[in-house]
């Protein structure tokens, strides 16, 4: 017992280094240090022919590895994706590594394999929240940090030009919001939610009708979506893209504790989203976004 826990603890730590150094780190020698580190440590892991190992202390670095994926430099990525395809392999064929993913469809892969071996975790359930919402990394575990700040307070932010919420420029160029939020709220859809864990769905779906509510008066106070318009600022675009991603889940899926929300409003505040824009003639990805959230 002992020793399990010491081993625990080791891992922590490695864990915690190697997303130091991916993603604190702006260098490219430290970042590619902890990717090769990743990728010897996934080999080590995938020497025995058999299955990945999916005990919940491995949680971490199978999500490092997704981001991994996303790096903005393409060497990275390169040999992550080399690394998710040796996780990824049939235990039989990982000697030839017949199985060679592009980072793009091994992230994609990435997150059936997290679905598969982790969808009842209450951590990788938060964790996906967190990446949904948008919300930093590292700082969602922490206490006293809230992930869930209101669509009203970001688009507040930006009507102000505030230079809190926004003035941090990103590290990573390369991931693509639009397509991690779309990515997350599929995963979101099939985890399987402990009843110790609906008070996250209740969070979710407070955010959610928040952010119908406040992007619906938003485009009826602004009118047409000019080219300075904030719908057409790239942040505003994503937390629409947040907003109609999450209420789409929350309509659709049952076992998210439905008997502790109303769909019917989430449903409603998506069509009242839907007439708005389509009056205002906001951007087109939203509105086939809102057209097909609305009838799946």
């Amino acid at each position: 017992m002992l020793f399990k826990m010491k081993r625990c603890v080791l891992f922590a730590e490695f864990t915690f280094l190697l997303d130091w150094w991916s993603n604190r780190f702006q260098d490219l020698p430290t970042r590619y240090s902890a990717v090769l580190s990743l990728k010897a440590f996934v080999y080590g892991l995938t020497m025995l022919n058999e299955p990945p190992c999916v005990d919940e202390m491995f949680l971490d670095v199978y999500l490092l590895l997704y981001d991994m994926l996303n790096d903005d430099e393409e060497e990275l990525r390169d040999v992550a994706a080399v690394t998710a395809s040796l996780l990824l392999s049939d235990p039989g064929s990982r000697r030839t590594q017949s199985l060679a993913l592009h980072p793009m469809a091994a992230g994609f892969r990435m997150a059936e394999f997290l679905v598969e071996n982790y969808a009842s975790s209450s951590r990788i359930l938060r964790e996906t929240i967190r990446r949904l919402l948008g919300h930093p990394s590292g700082e969602s575990n922490l206490v006293g940090v809230d992930m869930f700040i209101s669509v009203s307070t970001l688009l507040f932010g930006h009507r102000k030009g505030s230079s809190v919420l926004f003035a941090e420029e990103k590290q990573n160029l390369f991931i693509d919001d639009v397509r991690e939020a779309r990515i997350w709220a599929e995963v979101l859809s099939q985890l399987v939610v402990a009843d110790a864990d609906i008070y996250l769905i209740q969070k979710v779906y407070s955010w959610t009708l928040d952010g119908l509510s406040s992007l619906t008066q938003m485009m009826q106070m602004e009118g047409t979506d000019g080219i300075f318009g904030r719908i057409s600022h790239s942040e505003v675009f994503t937390i629409g893209i947040r907003v109609i991603q999450a209420t789409s889940v929350l309509i659709h899926r049952d076992g998210f504790g439905g008997q502790f929300f109303d769909r019917d409003a989430a449903r409603k505040g998506l069509e009242d989203m839907s007439e708005a824009g389509v009056n205002a003639r906001i951007h087109e990805c939203w509105l086939l976004l809102l057209e097909s959230s609305g009838n799946r």
